[in-house]
């Protein structure tokens, strides 16, 4: 649960980051949308695989009783791997969106 609140606590804040940088950067609201869609889009389902990945490793857990409760939550590394990914998709997104304008 706590790497659920992590990953929705980073997506939003990459959307605000999103919107001020396409505020920066004066790009159309065509594109900012188009760029917002695309993370939103990544990131539903990147938070799909993540409770996958959690569910799996929890019921792991419970069948072979090696790992603890805190073996399944992911180490602060992993969380800043996380954050620093999401960055890189958001980046790439509101590079799409603006390419998405230039075509004709």
């Amino acid at each position: 649960k706590q790497t659920m609140a992590f990953v929705e606590q980073a997506m939003k804040y990459l959307l605000s980051r999103i919107f001020l940088a396409s505020q920066m950067m004066e790009i159309g609201s065509e594109s900012r949308f188009t760029s917002i869609i695309l993370f939103r889009r990544y990131a539903a389902h990147f938070e799909k695989v993540m409770h996958q990945n959690y569910c799996q490793r929890k019921t792991q857990q419970q069948k072979g009783g090696g790992e603890s409760v805190h073996g399944i939550q992911p180490s602060l590394q992993e969380m800043k791997q996380i954050k620093c990914h999401l960055g890189r998709i958001a980046a790439a997104c509101l590079f799409l969106g603006c390419k998405a304008e230039e075509e004709p």
